[in-house]
């Protein structure tokens, strides 16, 4: 059996792995998007498949091994990735916004 202190750094650890992943997947989405050219139409479906399939895999496993290790591990880390995933699309819907009212201005 873990210690009080030693049992809440390991369930603080899970929900940064979670919250690691996410931000991982983020950025393999964000640069498979940045690297599209128009005359690679056939190669970019296949870098998609690829980032798709490392991703679900990766996240995936992070969720299994703290589920493994005690179900209050997984749903932290769960919760890591989850609250990750949506401070950062409300960033993005919030920089996008912006940037779209600054443009209508400017026009």
């Amino acid at each position: 059996m873990i210690a009080g202190g030693a049992a809440g750094l390991l369930v603080g650890l899970w929900f940064l792995a979670g919250a690691a992943i996410e931000v991982f997947n983020a950025w393999t989405r964000r640069r498979s998007v940045d690297r599209l050219s128009p005359g690679q139409k056939g190669r970019a479906v296949g870098w998609f498949a690829l980032g798709f399939a490392v991703r679900v895999v990766l996240t995936a496993g992070v969720l299994v091994l703290a589920f493994r290790h005690s179900f209050v591990s997984g749903l932290v880390a769960w919760l890591g990735y989850y609250i990750c995933r949506t401070v950062m699309m409300w960033r993005t819907a919030r920089r996008l916004k912006r940037d779209s009212s600054a443009g209508s201005k400017d026009g």
